[in-house]
């Protein structure tokens, strides 16, 4: 895939838990997110376009620290990736 957020290091099964300052789960990972949590994430990568921005993941179980830059491609959106609360 040649997506913004798989180029920078976003794999399928990541657990985002921070979006620049944007942050959830960390307290308590089976705490419900807040309902704006999605449209807030996606308005950070909107106004940061062409600057990193720092995304912590949980994967398989480990935190992880990536900088993903939100930029245009061929695919939707700028980063490439499908979010949703779990």
């Amino acid at each position: 895939d040649d997506s913004p957020g798989c180029v920078d290091g976003l794999r399928v099964g990541d657990r985002v838990c921070a979006v620049g300052d944007v942050r959830w789960g960390f307290d308590d990972p089976s705490a419900t997110p807040p309902s704006d949590l999605i449209p807030r994430a996606a308005r950070t990568f909107g106004e940061s376009e062409n600057h990193p921005v720092r995304v912590v993941i949980l994967r398989r179980g480990e935190r992880v620290e990536i900088m993903v830059t939100p930029r245009a491609w061929a695919g939707a959106g700028l980063v490439g990736c499908h979010m949703c609360t779990v």
